[in-house]
């Protein structure tokens, strides 16, 4: 059994191995790339995972919405009080 096929098995694998390493290449590529975007660049953002992922709706990326900080406070502090986060 190869090591693209244990990967796929999800079996223990050598990620070191040259079959897995050759497919993985492009794939780091376009994430440097990705992480070169600046924060504010929702659309660029937006775009590269609209195109990667198999599955993306619309305003995947919202850095460009103004954040409620205290709502979102308020919230986490609710969730963290809640038995199942105890």
């Amino acid at each position: 059994m190869t090591q693209y096929e244990r990967m796929v098995k999800g079996l223990v694998y050598d990620t070191c191995d040259p079959e897995i390493q050759a497919m993985q290449g492009p794939y780091q590529d376009r994430l440097w790339e990705f992480n070169q975007l600046r924060p504010s660049d929702g659309a660029a953002k937006e775009a590269y995972m609209k195109e990667v992922f198999a599955e993306c709706g619309d305003y995947c990326s919202r850095s460009d919405e103004k954040i409620d900080w205290e709502n979102l406070t308020a919230i986490c502090e609710a969730k963290s009080k809640h038995p199942k986060f105890q």
